[in-house]
């Protein structure tokens, strides 16, 4: 009775093992996703984590580069994360939580632009290196410019009650996409910032003129006092705008 019981287990483990496999092969995002959520799970074993971290790059990379999925758009992980993909379908790019505790969150992303029989992929934001915290961002908006680059839309939060936007304009340079130097008004990206209440003053982009709507804010203050900064800011009604005209984004009354 044993002897049975044991073939069963062990044919069981088998027919598991080739549904796994037949799972994985058929699910290419499967793989990387488990390692993140199993990242999650981990939030905090503060050595062991970071171990889990880069396994899960290195899968995700591996799924991006290949050629194979330039036409799959990683329906698993877009179960439960964060992926935008482009009106032209050329670029995707996938965001998760780098430091998913409290209220503080670091978002890094990785893109796959291809072109023709080309694969471009690299980071948006990665959180060892020397980019700008502004760039750590849930991106979640594409929209292709006449220029044939893309401006991407992201959100974040850093805590203290607070919530900002980004725009990006990305165009490939040099085999990656890169930013556009000094494309908003004399800057790199345009950010924007407000409080976690203020939902309805989130900036837009006007995709019939081309233009970036975002609402003018002045310093506010607790009960109207002037001697007491709330350390968060109001809108004054005035809405701005940022025109896309010759690959810039400049002040619409310039």
């Amino acid at each position: 009775m044993k002897h049975c019981i044991s073939l069963l287990l062990i044919s069981c483990f088998f027919f598991s093992c080739k549904g796994n496999a037949q799972t994985s092969k058929e699910k290419p995002d499967g793989i990387f996703t488990k390692t993140y959520d199993k990242y999650v799970e981990n939030e905090y074993d503060y050595n062991g984590r970071d171990t889990i971290l880069t396994r899960f790059k290195e899968e995700l990379s591996k799924a991006l580069k290949d050629k194979s999925l330039k036409n799959y758009f990683f329906p698993v992980w877009k179960e439960n994360h964060t992926i935008t993909v482009s009106q032209d379908s050329l670029l995707t790019i996938l965001t998760w939580d780098w430091e998913n505790n409290g209220t503080f969150h670091r978002y890094e992303s990785m893109y796959r632009f291809v072109e023709e029989d080309s694969i471009y992929t690299d980071f948006l934001f990665e959180d060892n290196t020397n980019q700008k915290e502004s760039l750590a961002a849930v991106y979640f908006d594409t929209f292709l410019l006449p220029d044939n680059s893309y401006l991407i839309k992201g959100w974040g939060t850093h805590g203290g009650g607070k919530q900002f936007f980004v725009f990006r304009k990305l165009e490939l340079r040099e085999g990656k996409l890169q930013d556009c130097a000094s494309c908003f008004n004399g800057k790199s990206y345009f950010f924007y910032e407000i409080s976690r209440r203020q939902d309805d003053l989130e900036p837009t982009f006007d995709t019939v003129n081309t233009e970036i709507l975002y609402n003018e804010l002045k310093e506010g203050y607790v009960n109207g006092n002037k001697d007491e900064p709330s350390g968060f800011m109001e809108p004054t009604g005035i809405i701005h705008k940022l025109k896309f005209k010759d690959g810039l984004f400049i002040a619409a009354d310039q």
